[in-house]
């Protein structure tokens, strides 16, 4: 059992997904709960490591836990040298191009916010964590996120319910804290575009041009996130995607039993609910990773994971 106060990582499915080059690792510390009965997890800490070898970032969640806890550090009050984000080096035969010519990675990125706060902002959404933009819009949480690697962005979309844990965390978590990763069903914006076109773009060096591209593929985003967003509203065709097994254009298979059981659940539908949950329990947990989140599922209570904006706790 966790001490209160101590620092802990937590293993990600995320670490393995094809569709990713990079992935993240929370560190968290145990704190007492305000009831004074039991522990939950604080705002967590990232360190950032690469698919292709997992393991280094991994390592370096447990050493940073290791400091943590012989130093005695309390999040309340970390102490300067503790960062937000750590970044592992990445495999040995991994290859970072970069053009001599590209655009500084400060000025892209000073850009990207910029289009997104003018196109994304109206639209309900506010900042995250990683590029990530996120906004709730009834059960069910939009995301958008501008991935920056090797000098070129790829725009990755992402839907999620309220009633079902995130898939990252696993855990309740503040809106602001809700990344692209958390999200059951994901996809890229090239599958909505003429000929699946790419995912993404090389952001060159030309500022005006970036701009242009960013704006119309975040209008593009915000047009595919309110089509399918109003498509969902119907739990029954969101319970028919999920279940579809299909990975174009959204792919919902990483954490599809959890999250066809959350909707059973939210439906009313408790026999199926409670069967699917059943079926997961019974597996193995070396070999099934949802099996811890479905011993922790109870379908006799509604929760609601996505909590309230740090910044409007007051």
């Amino acid at each position: 059992m966790p001490q209160a106060y101590e620092w802990d990582y937590e293993h990600t499915d995320c670490d393995s997904n094809p569709l990713y080059d990079t992935f993240s690792v929370p560190v968290f510390q145990w704190i007492p709960k305000a009831s004074g009965k039991g522990l939950k997890k604080s705002k967590t800490i990232r360190v950032n490591g690469y698919t292709a070898d997992p393991q280094r970032a991994y390592d370096r969640a447990a050493e940073l836990c290791r400091q943590l806890n012989e130093a005695g550090v309390r999040l309340d009050n970390p102490p300067k040298w503790l960062q937000k984000t750590y970044s592992v080096p990445g495999p040995v035969d991994y290859v970072k191009e970069r053009k001599s010519d590209a655009m500084p990675l400060g000025r892209m990125r000073g850009i990207r916010e910029r289009v997104a706060k003018q196109r994304l902002g109206p639209a309900g959404f506010i900042k995250s964590t990683d590029a990530t933009f996120v906004r709730r819009r009834g059960e069910q949480i939009h995301a958008v996120c501008y991935d920056a690697h090797s000098g070129a962005i790829r725009i990755l979309l992402g839907v999620h319910f309220t009633f079902a844990p995130p898939c990252s965390h696993r855990r309740a978590i503040p809106l602001d804290e809700f990344h692209h990763l958390d999200c059951a069903g994901r996809a890229g914006i090239g599958s909505f575009l003429p000929k699946h076109e790419s995912w993404g773009f090389e952001y060159g060096s030309d500022p005006d041009a970036l701009e242009a591209t960013l704006t119309s593929a975040t209008n593009i985003a915000l047009s595919v996130l309110d089509r399918f967003g109003k498509q969902w509203e119907h739990l029954s065709a969101a319970l028919a995607e999920v279940e579809s097994g299909a990975y174009e254009p959204w792919d919902f298979r990483s954490n599809s039993d959890i999250v066809a059981s959350c909707i059973l659940t939210r439906m009313g539908r408790l026999q199926e609910a409670d069967a699917r949950l059943d079926a997961l329990r019974a597996k193995d947990p070396k070999d099934w990773h949802d099996q811890p989140m479905a011993l922790t599922l109870d379908t006799t209570r509604s929760i609601d994971w996505i909590e309230p904006p740090s910044s409007a706790k007051g």
